[in-house]
């Protein structure tokens, strides 16, 4: 679940934070709807240090400390190669492969940036005071997000709530604290909530005029405690959605340039399939999971037609920002998550977030598509939903 707030250095538990701005410091954010890596040709700039200064004041209020982002400059873009990939061209005969050629290299992405890992992004964790985590592992998910995506723009501080629906009032002060603006921290607060429980999660880049600073809130709820998604996949989505919108950290707004840019089936299919794919680490434990997830997000009176020719409608529906009020968004979830894994066995795992980057620079969604993966969204698209129907048939009759 999107929401757009951006990250620095990684660190452990907190009670107070420095927060970082940016060099732009401009409001941001709105929810966002329901909520790479090996890098082949961008060259990364060097990282500039954090300045740490925390200054005590009255209390809850944390002060803010200036200080710069990671700028990754866009230049001719190499394609990853590997002798594993596929071409669009033979995706559907090699439609066996797919799941295990996306879910390995994501497996490979993190192997190789295992080490250093990326000291720009500071995280802060903080859990409500009633709050009782059924996971304990939340800063180790959110250091795989981290290092997943070290060679592309990330937030310099990524604040991560966890609380459950009694602790909302102190996620509300929490928020305060860091900045955020007092007619949206009601709305971010209960972003991850019902009117009785505290259980989904959102995320993005910016709070109050700190435009690089990311925020996940996180519901907690101990009936999610036997679902495999939410230990560790669900962290890792939800740092993802932070990384999307990075590129227009330099912007007033980055949720903005990133949610007119880019298609919902985009927003959460990246997200998906990398909190899946580098969230778990066994092959027949992702089969499992990713079965369960799209099965999961199936609405039976909303869409129950998963043919080509409806699945090529929902992708033309799928029209930047005006898509984030459709009512099947949550297809993203699903048609979106294996679209992009489709994607990433034909050019890396990391592939689609280097659309953001391009779209971030000023192309268009189209024009990234292009550059990425040396073909016409025009031309991919009937190929993509041809094999997304036809994994979806296989997952619903085994």
């Amino acid at each position: 679940m999107a929401l757009v707030l951006v990250a620095s250095a990684c660190g452990g538990s907190t009670e107070t934070a420095a927060l970082t701005s940016t060099t732009t410091a401009a409001p941001t954010t709105t929810t966002a709807a329901p909520a790479t890596t090996t890098a082949a040709a961008p060259t990364t700039t060097a990282a500039p240090t954090t300045t740490a200064a925390p200054t005590t004041t009255a209390a809850p209020t944390t002060t803010v400390a200036p200080t710069t982002t990671t700028t990754i400059s866009i230049t001719a873009y190499t394609p990853r190669e590997s002798s594993s990939f596929i071409t669009l061209e033979n995706l559907n005969e090699q439609f066996g492969q797919v799941s295990q050629i996306a879910w390995e290299d994501s497996q490979l992405i993190l192997k190789n940036n295992n080490t250093p890992l990326n000291t720009t992004v500071e995280l802060k964790i903080e859990v409500g005071p009633t709050t009782d985590l059924y996971f304990n592992d939340n800063e180790a998910a959110l250091n795989t997000a981290i290092s997943f995506w070290k060679h592309f723009d990330n937030p310099t501080l990524y604040i991560a709530l966890f609380y459950n629906f009694a602790d909302i009032s102190w996620a509300e002060d929490k928020l305060r604290s860091y900045g955020d603006d007092e007619s949206f921290v009601t709305i971010r607060s209960r972003g991850p909530c019902t009117d009785s429980i505290c259980s989904g999660a959102t995320s993005g880049i910016g709070i109050g005029p700190y435009t690089s600073v990311g925020v996940g809130v996180f519901g907690i709820s101990q009936s999610d405690s036997r679902n495999q998604y939410r230990y560790g996949p669900i962290q890792i989505h939800e740092y993802t959605h932070a990384v999307q919108a990075a590129p227009w950290i330099s912007n007033y707004n980055p949720r903005e340039g990133q949610s007119t840019t880019s298609p919902c089936w985009l927003t959460e299919g990246n997200a998906h399939f990398v909190g899946l794919s580098a969230g778990i680490t066994d092959y027949e434990d992702y089969l499992e999971l990713r079965g369960e997830q799209v099965r999961g997000r199936h609405w039976e009176e909303q869409f129950d037609d998963y043919s080509t020719p409806r699945i090529l409608e929902y992708y033309n529906n799928s029209v930047p920002f005006e898509c984030i009020m459709n009512s099947d968004y949550n297809l993203g979830y699903s048609i979106g998550f294996l679209t992009v894994e489709a994607l990433s066995s034909i050019a890396g795992s990391d592939s689609s977030m280097y659309l953001y980057k391009f779209m971030g620079s000023g192309m268009t969604f189209e024009e990234a598509f292009q550059i990425v993966y040396n073909s016409s969204w025009d031309e991919a698209k009937p190929v993509l939903a041809s094999f997304v129907s036809s994994v979806i048939g296989e997952l619903f009759n085994p």
